[in-house]
């Protein structure tokens, strides 16, 4: 098992989406292996992603012993073939060693299943030390952040103690967007 904890500046004014930092935390999983009727078994990576929370801290490091928990109204998320909503969710950020943290995750899954074994209330449950990676704000998407660092620094200021993170870095996330990154100072 294996992780990440992330966070994100972001806003939507036409969405009502006030500008803030948006924590996520994102298990993956080894391998579910699924039998069909034949009794042949089919891998299927699989991963859990909750986002959107917002923890409430200026200082990375706050955040441990913070306990997240919610229904529907928390996005929460399995992954195998298809995206499977949480119905209930309980995040646990425990002990910090560095910038590692210990998660605690059960989410309670509505999971249609393969093979006609769906299950309405499938547990999926973790405990797994994860690092925080930092903090993004992506190019354009906050207004008034465009290609420069000191752009990004003033934004997420007020939202942030600085001295917790280093310079930032241009970071390129797996659909080629485009982001100054803060990595923790530990």
């Amino acid at each position: 098992m294996t992780g990440q904890i992330g966070a994100l500046l972001f806003e939507n004014p036409k969405a009502g989406v006030a500008r803030d930092v948006y924590w996520s935390v994102r298990i993956e999983f080894a391998p579910l292996l699924v039998a069909d009727e034949s009794g042949e078994t089919d891998e299927l990576e699989c991963s859990a992603s909750c986002e959107w929370l917002r923890l409430g801290v200026r200082d990375w490091r706050a955040i441990e012993g913070k306990v997240v928990e919610g229904g529907d109204e928390l996005e929460a998320s399995f992954y195998t073939v298809e995206h499977d909503l949480s119905t209930r969710t309980r995040i646990e950020i425990g002990d910090r060693r560095g910038d590692t943290f210990r998660v605690k995750l059960s989410m309670e899954i509505d999971y249609p299943g393969h093979y006609g074994k769906a299950d309405p209330a499938l547990p999926v449950t973790a405990d797994v030390r994860v690092p925080f990676e930092g903090l993004d704000v992506y190019f354009g998407v906050v207004p008034g952040v465009e290609g420069r660092s000191s752009d990004a620094l003033r934004a997420v200021a007020p939202f942030v103690d600085l001295s917790g993170f280093g310079e930032p870095r241009i970071h390129t996330n797996e659909f080629g967007i485009s982001a100054y990154r803060l990595r923790p100072v530990v």
